[in-house]
């Protein structure tokens, strides 16, 4: 169905949450102490997913070579 996609635009996706969720439970784990009431998920583990998504994201976009 979306054969006209690059294989690395259709990996993407997965390899941005693969690496942001399992760094966000390695960090929180090991360094997590600010908790959120309902979910018991760290705020250092949120930041930790979000800081690998952004530099994952950064390097294909460098990588691919395109415009943000």
């Amino acid at each position: 169905m979306l054969t006209f996609l690059p294989l690395l635009m259709k990996l993407s996706g997965t390899l941005f949450l693969g690496l942001g969720d399992s760094l966000a439970a390695i960090i929180g784990k090991k360094y997590g102490t600010n908790s959120f009431f309902i979910t018991g998920k760290t705020m250092e583990g949120l930041f930790a997913c979000a800081i690998s998504l952004t530099i994952s994201f950064m390097t294909i976009v460098l990588y691919k070579g395109m415009d943000i």
